[in-house]
């Protein structure tokens, strides 16, 4: 009897061969993806601080549009830098 590994059609002789490819095989590794930066991750954790950290997901501040917003609130001119 021969069993089939449906995602890639490797064969193997006994059920536990199979079973042993899916656990192994880097190809049936279950990844954690960040979208924005088309790269992949082993744990949920290193997605997460790839995403603390990373430059790419900085979140950027519009200096411009902050000062007219603390104008309009009537913060005081010495206090706007």
């Amino acid at each position: 009897m021969t069993v089939i590994c449906e995602q890639c059609d490797r064969t193997f002789s006994v059920e536990h061969g199979l079973e042993q490819h899916r656990r192994d095989s880097p190809a049936h590794a279950v990844t954690h993806d960040c979208e924005k930066c088309n790269r992949a991750f082993d744990t949920e954790q290193a997605l997460e601080q790839h995403r603390r950290d990373s430059p790419a997901h900085a979140i950027m501040h519009d200096c411009e549009s902050e000062q007219r917003e603390a104008v309009s609130a009537g913060v005081p001119d010495e206090l706007i830098s």
